[in-house]
């Protein structure tokens, strides 16, 4: 639909959660020329979320990729983790740790479109820093 009214406007598939396991399976096909969004953990590692009881935590970053498609992340400054006790908190990584793994992003190519996720923005003014520099 939103093609049909602008040819060129950038589509996204937001790679996440129980997805994961089915996009790295080959059981979701999308066009080729849709940008991957791929997440961190929610606290900051840029390897897979576990789910449940399931936690494999596999690099995000070493992901084949055979269509050649753009890629990017969501990052997660703050998390609200629901099976964590349902607590939002601070990132508990330093500023360089973020600023390691969004250097790791961009030399492994993931850096298409970067969404930064702060909830509120006054706690995290440090790695929002630590983002805009690295």
């Amino acid at each position: 639909m939103v093609k049909e009214l602008d040819p060129d406007a950038p589509m996204v598939l937001n790679v996440y959660g129980e997805l994961t396991g089915l996009y790295n399976k080959g059981l979701i096909n999308v066009p080729d020329d849709i940008i991957e969004i791929w997440a961190d953990s929610g606290y900051g590692k840029m390897v897979s979320r576990r789910q449940g009881l399931d936690n494999p935590r596999s690099p995000i970053l070493d992901v084949p990729n055979p269509h050649n498609r753009q890629r990017g992340i969501y990052y997660h400054v703050a998390f609200h983790d629901l099976q964590a006790s349902n607590f939002l908190g601070l990132l508990p990584n330093s500023p360089a740790f973020v600023s390691e793994q969004l250097s790791l992003v961009r030399e492994k190519h993931f850096d298409t479109l970067e969404l930064i996720n702060t909830g509120s923005i006054k706690p995290h003014i440090l790695y929002l820093r630590e983002a805009a520099k690295s």
